[in-house]
């Protein structure tokens, strides 16, 4: 059985469906290779180091933004908070478009949709026909991990 990497919901002005999201393209059989000490294959770390001070503690360690060539400001951990955009577990359908219009290079991460439990079939269903027999996409946005993503949800031909 899969396991569901997302769940929340769709909604559809007044209209929300509770959905699932499944990874289309699975990570399982990815191979990750560590770098070794050869000799005594002990894992190696990696140290922070400033080009004019030397190695650097993790508490000495802020977060800057380079606005030209060498320029930073800095950016506190109080200013990320007050833009991070709260999760939701809503993904918000803002328009439609022809299918044809949407370009796959721009898609990013494909997913699959289901409905989450047998009271969300019924709408899911007709989301899902509606936009067959229209060929259209529905165009949304969600946040997810405090940034906002763009979404395009198409129902599967075959």
């Amino acid at each position: 059985m899969f396991r569901a990497s997302w769940s929340g919901y769709l909604r559809l002005s007044l209209i929300t469906i509770p959905v699932r999201l499944f990874n289309a393209i699975s990570s399982v059989d990815k191979i990750a290779l560590n770098q070794l000490h050869k000799g005594c294959n002990s894992r190696l770390k990696q140290k922070m180091i400033c080009p004019d001070h030397g190695e650097v503690d993790r508490e000495q360690i802020v977060k800057g933004y380079e606005y030209e060539n060498d320029n930073y400001v800095v950016i506190e951990d109080s200013d990320l908070k007050a833009i991070w955009l709260e999760t939701t577990k809503i993904i918000e359908l803002v328009s439609f478009a022809m299918a044809s219009q949407l370009d796959p290079i721009f898609l990013d991460a494909p997913y699959y949709v289901s409905p989450h439990g047998p009271v969300a079939e019924e709408g899911f269903r007709v989301l899902r026909e509606a936009m067959r027999e229209l060929d259209r996409v529905a165009i949304g946005r969600d946040v997810l991990s405090g940034r906002e993503h763009i979404v395009a949800l198409g129902a599967i031909y075959g």
